[in-house]
């Protein structure tokens, strides 16, 4: 998928852009990388311009696989901020590929380098917890737009705030939830194999969403005139206005509670869980059969 944007479906678009009146500045700039690659070509195998072989790679590379989804990236996602607003939200899932596309690039840089340090991306620790992370910012990146969609709706809001420091904050934290809320539940493996109990696991995943959350309601309007204290956050948490003065719903509400959705995703993992086995405990209680007699039966219940 990777390949097929960035050499079948960018360099499209773009001509496309151009074309109609846009920049053209990517298509210039795919022709340069066309041109490095084939000069490459001819002068890969002589050993004499071998370091000026390695310095020519390394821009075609770096260009390929994170400058072009960069850009790429911010141009689709200014588009995003400043397009209508139910427009936005819809098309929020095709830009997150071209967050995914950046994302991709963003940690093959971050893998040759862990490499060229001589550790392992498959087996050290601080790799998975980066890898995790990256994997969680295209999915972040929709549900800020969901989460902007729902204060929409909850208090008739025709055009929510959008600008870059609330989509990167937003995204950030929701994708660092992500991370974070997974290895503290991974830690609850089991009576033998988990370090902490579920419970104990839950309290501080909690503690963890909320802390996340405040960070983002802080953030989201940093240096703006519509900045908040903690003590406005805190009140936004529980659903009132910044001043506490009323019960408000707003996009900041939903946005700021995005880092919650991991740890309730979990929640409801168990809470599904004990229900299914209770269900199934009756239904050996009082079905002669048993559950696997009837298998489909009692999933249905």
């Amino acid at each position: 998928m990777v390949f097929f944007l960035l050499f079948i479906v960018l360099p499209g678009l773009a001509l496309v852009n151009m074309l109609t009146g846009g920049s053209p500045f990517l298509v210039r700039y795919y022709l340069l990388l066309l041109t490095v690659f084939a000069f490459l070509n001819f002068t890969g195998e002589i050993k004499s311009i071998k370091f000026f072989n390695t310095i020519i790679s390394a821009f075609l590379g770096i260009s390929l696989f994170l400058v072009i989804p960069v850009y790429v990236l911010r141009a689709f996602t200014e588009m995003s901020i400043h397009n209508v607003f139910t427009h936005a939200v819809l098309k929020s899932p095709l830009v997150a590929v071209f967050w995914y596309l950046a994302i991709y690039g963003i940690g093959m840089v971050f893998d040759t380098a862990v490499r060229y340090c001589g550790k392992n991306t498959l087996t050290w620790p601080p790799a998975h917890f980066v890898h995790g992370f990256l994997a969680a910012v295209p999915v972040a990146f929709v549900l800020t737009f969901l989460a902007l969609l729902a204060g929409h709706l909850a208090v008739f809001d025709q055009n929510p705030a959008r600008f870059w420091t609330l989509i990167l904050v937003s995204t950030g934290g929701t994708a660092l939830s992500f991370t974070i809320i997974n290895g503290i539940m991974g830690l609850s493996g089991g009576r033998e194999t988990g370090v902490l109990s579920l419970t104990r696991a839950l309290a501080i995943g909690l503690i963890f969403s909320a802390v996340l959350s405040l960070s983002v309601a802080y953030g989201i309007h940093f240096d703006t005139k519509e900045a908040l204290t903690m003590t406005a956050s805190t009140h936004l948490l529980v659903g009132f206005s910044p001043d506490a003065g009323r019960v408000f719903l707003g996009p900041d509400f939903w946005v700021m509670h995005l880092p919650f959705l991991p740890w309730l995703a979990f929640l409801g993992a168990i809470v599904a869980g004990f229900l299914g086995k209770g269900i199934a405990h009756s239904f050996e209680r009082f079905s002669a059969e048993g559950v696997r007699a009837r298998p489909f039966f009692a999933s249905a219940l």
